[in-house]
């Protein structure tokens, strides 16, 4: 009787079968195979490592041969030519914008195209590197105007910021473009009446777009309306230029919640004084200055406040008054960095408090007989104000009126003689009263 094999043994029977299936010389063969992929992986390793090496930037000439390509009558030699024009990246720039005034409808299309798709690309890259190291003095920035606009903003990380967001957005990247750095500061002119940026759309501009507009207008030259007085004195000029009417549009508390507000407020502060220096101080001047609480500009509205014959006296007393004595806290957030407040308005409104120079005359509120303001009313009822005192307490009447600024009744002094005595008497007390605090 035959005995069944244990199935246990089976495997090892048939492991033992295919080993004796496998003729010498097939191990040379899966070793050659082996051979042969090794060599293969390390030439694809190769290709790779010379495939990510960075490759040398087209020259001037190579571009121009792809731009001239943007206008060829084969239609896949001018997809080839934008296609070579991206991989080029940011040396093709300058060229790029050379291309959109060329004289080829389909040269400047697919220029602006591909120099559009280029800057996004560039600015994302430049913007983190110019953020992330703040440029050395003299150093060449990753952002054209720099140099001269961190002179204006200030070189703080805000600034910078400012400066990208400018790039940013086409409308204020476009005013950029339309300052040419390299030629003297006497040949940049613009008509501050006729500025495209403002022409349609001044209302919904944004900060960046006023920013830029304030730069472009610090940097350009005035010389040719260096003189808006007359030999006499009298100012001949005090409309506000279209850019300081559309200025006004812009919110103020817009700017305050922009996380590039102190940079603006200095590019505001340079574009003001650059254009006190040759127009003279406007009602939208005064606006904005007081809207923004500029303490930088005390010792100017002193100096229009003094002039015999300037016709806006009234705003200016009150604009003086409300960049020093504002209690918000932001607001207080100057370029002075001081601590200014009430006190320091009661200050600068002093020197004003007896001058009987008629600024207005307004009906009387009961009587409604005519009376006379004088600059030394306003100021005195300003710093009545202030310190939370009745004007009517001292002598003062009231008057069909109300101020610029915060609305509030207008009051007068009906007799002068009567304003000085109480006048004099309330410097009296409040001379008394700083000798007792002062040590």
């Amino acid at each position: 009787m035959k005995t069944r094999p244990n199935s246990m043994q089976q495997p090892t029977q048939i492991i033992s079968y295919h080993r004796n299936l496998t003729p010498p010389h097939g191990r040379a063969i899966i070793s050659n195979i082996i051979s042969r992929a090794f060599v293969f992986f390390v030439v694809i390793q190769s290709s790779l490592v010379v495939a990510q090496a960075p490759q040398a930037l087209p020259s001037a000439v190579a571009i121009e041969k792809m731009i001239e390509g943007l206008g060829s009558d084969d239609f896949l030699f001018r997809q080839r030519s934008s296609e070579q024009l991206l991989e080029a990246g940011s040396a093709a720039i300058p060229q790029l914008r050379s291309a959109q005034t060329s004289l080829d409808q389909e040269v400047r299309y697919r220029a602006n195209d591909v120099l559009k798709k280029i800057l996004e690309t560039d600015l994302e890259e430049r913007a983190k590197r110019f953020l992330a190291v703040p440029p050395r003095s003299g150093d060449v920035s990753e952002f054209q105007h720099w140099n001269s606009f961190s002179r204006l903003a200030g070189t703080s990380r805000e600034a910078r910021s400012l400066l990208v967001a400018i790039h940013s957005n086409p409308k204020s990247a476009e005013v950029l473009r339309e300052i040419n750095l390299n030629r003297n500061a006497s040949e940049i002119s613009h008509d501050g009446d006729k500025t495209k940026s403002f022409d349609d759309q001044s209302v919904t501009s944004s900060v960046e777009v006023y920013a830029a507009e304030m730069y472009r207008r610090s940097m350009q030259s005035r010389a040719d309306q260096a003189s808006r007085l007359a030999g006499s004195g009298v100012v001949e000029e005090l409309f506000a230029s279209a850019f300081e009417s559309n200025f006004l549009s812009l919110s103020p508390i817009t700017v305050q919640q922009s996380e590039h507000k102190l940079a603006f407020l200095k590019l505001l502060t340079a574009w003001l004084k650059s254009e006190l220096q040759t127009t003279p101080m406007t009602l939208a001047k005064l606006k904005i200055i007081s809207n923004y609480h500029l303490k930088a500009f005390a010792d100017d509205l002193a100096d229009v406040l003094n002039q015999p014959q300037y016709p806006h006296k009234q705003a200016a007393i009150e604009s003086l008054c409300k960049i020093f004595s504002s209690a918000d806290e932001d607001d207080q957030a100057t370029l002075e960095n001081d601590d200014s407040g009430v006190v320091d308005a009661i200050s600068q409104l002093r020197p004003f408090v007896l001058s009987d120079e008629v600024l207005v005359r307004l009906p009387q509120a009961e009587t409604k007989g005519p009376v006379e303001v004088t600059l030394g009313d306003f100021a005195f009822q300003l710093i009545l104000n202030m310190q939370e005192k009745a004007p009517n307490k001292f002598g003062m009447s009231e008057a069909s009126g109300r101020m610029y600024m915060d609305n509030k009744s207008i009051f007068c002094f009906k007799n002068r003689e009567a304003a000085v005595e109480s006048i004099q008497e309330w410097l009296a007390a409040a001379d008394d009263s700083q000798s007792n605090v002062d040590p």
